[in-house]
């Protein structure tokens, strides 16, 4: 799991409070990916802001605003799509991203929020999208979760995993969230790095809930009843009873690595991402549409 970029490293030591070398106007070019576009907006922000530079807040708070309005048009996690990039292109989207790129997209996007909540009178001009961008993030986990916390969805990026969850972070997160006890890895304290670029995020996401940012209900009767589902780049059902759940996309998901449906027994603790058959009621689907 890399750090895509040293303004991995750059958001860990400034959330610390340590000193960092970073010019927005001279280091904007050197990053290009999606992964680097939310790292530069997360350090463009925090640096503004540390600085007390009005000027440069003003332009790094529009920066953070385009981003996630982005997010809201074209589809949560949807990264490369036509009518979210400027010039047209479009290269295949990237949803419900699980492996190495969680942790890079959580410590962004934990970074923005950090900055907002902290220098809240020089946030007057943010909007509300951090805050949606994580309701959708929870409500997604909700929709695609196991009664032990697990989540298993669709997904992009995939690697095989041996029917092990894509995303341990995520699960961790969910887990911290719902109040469910943690597994594995995330029970050691030393796995919640503040000093690791592919950890951070998640680390600092559990301080702001443990603090009470986030005050979403821990349980709903009916996934419509979420007041932000997740928003697709491509269509996903979902299909949930008291012992499994089944979601899949009907047209398939356009992008790398893909995995289109995925099956979760909570009674068995049986886990399928390939096509399964069973039978259930389509019309009782939870159907998330393409932004």
């Amino acid at each position: 799991m890399g750090i895509e970029h040293r303004w991995g490293q750059n958001l860990c030591d400034i959330n610390l409070g340590k000193r960092i070398e970073f010019n927005p106007y001279e280091d904007r070019r050197l990053g290009n990916t999606p992964n680097q576009k939310a790292q530069f907006a997360a350090l463009f922000l925090a640096t503004a802001l540390e600085a007390g530079n009005s000027s440069q807040i003003r332009e790094a708070i529009t920066i953070c605003n385009q981003f996630f309005e982005k997010q809201e048009r074209a589809g949560h996690m949807c990264l490369k799509r036509a009518d979210a990039m400027p010039d047209g292109r479009n290269p295949p989207n990237e949803m419900l991203i699980a492996g190495a790129h969680y942790g890079i997209w959580a410590l962004a996007k934990a970074t923005i929020l950090r900055y907002k909540l902290k220098y809240l009178a020089e946030c007057r001009a943010f909007e509300e999208r951090p805050e949606i961008w994580w309701d959708r993030e929870f409500s997604l986990y909700a929709l695609f979760s196991t009664t032990d916390g697990m989540v298993v969805c669709p997904s992009t990026r995939w690697v095989a995993t041996n029917g092990k969850s894509p995303c341990y972070q995520r699960d961790a997160i969910h887990r911290e969230r719902v109040g469910l006890p943690h597994i594995g890895k995330a029970t050691k304290e030393d796995w919640w790095d503040l000093s690791d670029p592919q950890q951070a995020g998640v680390a600092w996401m559990r301080q702001l809930i443990r603090r009470g940012w986030y005050a979403m209900p821990k349980e709903f009767n009916s996934p419509l009843d979420w007041p932000f589902l997740p928003r697709f780049a491509d269509e996903i059902r979902v299909h949930r009873e008291p012992t499994f759940h089944y979601a899949y996309a009907p047209n398939g998901i356009r992008a790398m690595k893909v995995v289109n449906q995925a099956y979760a027994n909570y009674e068995t603790g049986e886990i399928h991402y390939d096509p399964i058959e069973i039978t259930w009621d389509r019309d009782e689907d939870v159907v998330i549409r393409a932004a």
